[in-house]
């Protein structure tokens, strides 16, 4: 009985490790997965940062562009130049 017991606690034991890897739960699988999906979450919010600051700078040269546009077709504009 007693060796029974412990080959199921040893089956146990490596059936546990090997659904903690799977879901990436437990403090030696779980720790790699919240630092990965940290990593994760960086990256996303420094794309998010960038993607403003693009969009900011679209902004600005289309406005630089209609303003052109608009002294192009000004012929007061085009006098003074």
């Amino acid at each position: 009985m007693a060796v029974e017991l412990e080959k199921f606690d040893k089956k146990y034991k490596i059936m546990s490790e090997f659904i903690m890897a799977k879901n990436g739960v437990g403090k030696k699988f779980g720790a790699s997965k919240r630092l990965v999906h940290d990593i994760l979450i960086n990256i996303k919010m420094k794309c998010n940062q960038a993607k403003e600051g693009i969009e900011i700078l679209f902004s600005k040269l289309n406005n630089i562009t209609d303003t052109n546009k608009k002294n192009c077709n000004d012929l007061n504009y085009l006098k003074s130049t």
